[in-house]
């Protein structure tokens, strides 16, 4: 299961910290802000709250896809 808060790129426990880097959330986020951001027709607010929206929507078609197996 895809958890949002999970890291994006996991380290193992030798590493620094498991707390550094981004969440899964945080990457998909950025990922669809970089597509949904190339729309001039669309506000900055739009452009955050649209990014967070599709990441989240990523993250529980993810979660349903893998409960479906």
């Amino acid at each position: 299961m895809t958890q949002p808060n999970d890291p994006a790129f996991p380290v193992s426990p030798s590493d620094y910290s498991a707390k550094h880097g981004l969440t899964k959330r945080e990457y998909f986020a950025a990922m669809a802000l970089s597509a949904v951001a190339t729309d001039p027709r669309i506000t900055s607010k739009s452009i955050i709250e649209s990014s967070i929206e599709l990441a989240d929507a990523l993250i529980e078609k993810l979660n349903s896809t893998e409960n479906a197996k």
